[in-house]
């Protein structure tokens, strides 16, 4: 009896441990691919996505234009459902009757996964989507094609008609502090160096001062003790606004002289290029403001929930469009949880509210 019932015990212990080592192998199993691919993907760091997102997202607030004050600006289109990413300072451009932006469309399924999503920014409708594998820093949609720096992997190109990846510019270091494109030059800074790259992303300059926000053929302009503007050839000093600064892109206009920003304090600021004078200043408003070179306004959201529009001159403010009869819910500093751009060909500006999640396109006229 005392060997039936050692054999028993036997037989049971062996069971166990091959059901152990069974458990132990599908597990080895399930994270061989995630394993292989960490090491031996491809190093494009784009993919398509396979296939829509199928959660059942957490209902929330809805916003409606509720009263819109100029016949010249036309609502056109909103989607639901758009996660506009906070990860970087601006994740949302238009050009070329594109509208692109980097985060969420449709049902969330992998949060940790953003997508570059573009649709016509004349209709809404999505033109194609991309996956991506890391996160990106910043974007910037031009007609020459969309740019943006990507988790330590430089600068990416993409093709903006289809999404195709175009090159790649592996830089030095790390993080993106600034990041331009503008005068068929990519212009960016990263924890030790500034670099401008040509379309092509040929090295044109670099240099160890990365406290450089832009440059410009006469002007250059850093971030340091507040705003400077320095004479590109001779790096002498033009002005300085010492309690002015901001992580957001410089806004130059091409024939007025002028110089927007929205600043740390929150405001909106136009200043004169070539003196430094402060023309005029808003109210605090969150997120990004855009420029309309169409009608010479400056857009901004105020937390109110509303839309206002800054004349270009002389500052004078104009609600264009209340969103609701709440205020908007602003997360954290409020910074990238809304976001603008602005279509300078098909003069199309675009809204993301954060609290709703939602994508507005308004038409001006």
């Amino acid at each position: 009896m005392k060997d039936e019932n050692r054999q028993n015990n036997i037989l049971i212990a062996i069971a166990v441990l091959f059901g152990g080592i069974v458990v132990i192998w599908g597990s080895f199993m399930s994270f061989l691919p995630g394993l292989l691919f960490m090491f031996f993907s491809h190093p494009n760091p784009i993919e398509i996505a396979a296939s829509a997102r199928t959660a059942t997202p957490i209902p929330f607030i809805t916003h409606t234009p509720i009263k819109i004050n100029d016949f010249n600006l036309k609502s056109i289109w909103s989607i639901n459902d758009v996660n506009v990413s906070d990860r970087g300072t601006i994740m949302l451009g238009a050009d070329q009757e594109k509208t692109c932006y980097i985060g969420h469309f449709g049902k969330e399924l992998e949060p940790s996964r953003e997508s570059l999503i573009c649709i016509n920014s004349n209709n809404g409708l999505v033109l194609w989507q991309l996956e991506m594998v890391k996160f990106a820093e910043s974007l910037s949609v031009t007609s020459n094609g969309i740019f943006f720096p990507y988790s330590k992997e430089g600068v990416i190109k993409l093709d903006i008609q289809n999404g195709d990846f175009v090159w790649q510019k592996h830089l030095d270091c790390c993080f993106i502090h600034s990041f331009y494109v503008l005068d068929d030059q990519i212009q960016t800074s990263d924890d030790h160096n500034f670099w401008i790259l040509n379309m092509d992303g040929g090295v044109i300059k670099k240099t160890g001062d990365n406290h450089i926000k832009v440059i410009q053929p006469d002007m250059t302009f850093k971030i340091w003790d507040g705003l400077e503007a320095f004479k590109t050839v001779t790096d002498e000093l033009l002005w300085t606004q010492p309690e002015i600064y901001t992580r957001y892109p410089l806004i130059f206009t091409k024939t007025k002289g002028e110089i927007f920003l929205k600043s740390q304090n929150t405001t909106a600021i136009a200043l004169n290029r070539e003196t430094g004078k402060t023309l005029w200043e808003s109210s605090p408003v969150i997120g990004n403001i855009v420029y309309s070179s169409f009608t010479n306004r400056v857009y901004a959201l105020l937390e109110s929930g509303d839309l206002i529009a800054y004349d270009g001159d002389s500052g004078k403010a104009t609600t264009m469009v209340s969103f609701s009869s709440v205020p908007f819910l602003v997360f954290g500093d409020g910074i990238s949880s809304y976001q603008m751009a602005y279509d300078q060909k098909e003069h199309v500006l675009s809204i993301a509210i954060g609290d709703s999640k939602q994508l507005f396109g308004f038409k001006e006229k």
